[in-house]
């Protein structure tokens, strides 16, 4: 689907590179995963799984600040950062600010599955076109009724509240992922910094093909 983006994330240096994605960039999606690890690991490439609700559980208790810094990650958010720090585990880049990331994703309704980002007006929220109601924050599914988002009114820190408790009522709900457990990434090296799409992504994997084909397993 077009909204599952994947781009290299800037700040963590991750960048989302699945069997599956890998082989559509070369136009091989039949591509076995034993041939798209190997690529990787001759690209020195480090391979990780990831599940989202883990990452942002892990968030909890981290301190919540208005307008936190990227530098300040994993110890301070805001709403928006936050659900960036944890879709990155994905290699999935969202915007800064909350009434941009609104325009990602396919709108859904409940019930909610884990993923699922879920916008409110919050406190200082933005007018958008598509929405009558201001864009403000936004949350992120866990499990069970349940939602992790950086608090700015209670405890001033990342929380895991059932979602009735989040600020205002749900203006909209976004699903990026269909399944957000099993998030593979790989984790660039110093010398590939330079790559930030997809573009360059398949571009450095084409030409280390043309010297370097996997064994066949």
């Amino acid at each position: 689907m077009a909204h599952t983006r994947r781009d290299v994330h800037p700040t963590l240096g991750y960048i989302a590179i699945t069997p599956v994605a890998l082989g559509e960039l070369l136009g091989n999606p039949a591509m076995r995963p034993a041939e798209v690890l190997e690529i990787l690991h001759q690209l020195h490439l480090t391979y990780h799984q990831y599940d989202l609700v883990h990452v942002a559980q892990q968030c909890c208790g981290m301190r919540y600040r208005r307008n936190a810094l990227r530098s300040a990650r994993p110890r301070t958010f805001d709403c928006s950062t936050l659900v960036q720090f944890i879709y990155a585990h994905a290699g999935y880049w969202l915007p800064r600010y909350t009434h941009l990331i609104v325009d990602h994703g396919e709108k859904v309704g409940p019930p909610y599955q884990p993923g699922d980002l879920l916008f409110t007006t919050g406190r200082g929220a933005w007018r958008h076109p598509d929405y009558a109601e201001r864009i403000g924050h936004v949350a992120m599914v866990t499990r069970d009724e349940l939602c992790v988002h950086a608090d700015n009114v209670g405890t001033k820190t990342v929380v895991e509240v059932p979602i009735a408790k989040i600020q205002g009522p749900i203006i909209v709900a976004k699903r990026l992922l269909q399944n957000i457990h099993e998030c593979g990434v790989a984790n660039l090296p110093s010398h590939l910094l330079w790559v930030h799409t997809p573009g360059e992504l398949e571009a450095l994997v084409r030409k280390h093909l043309q010297t370097h084909r996997p064994r066949s397993h």
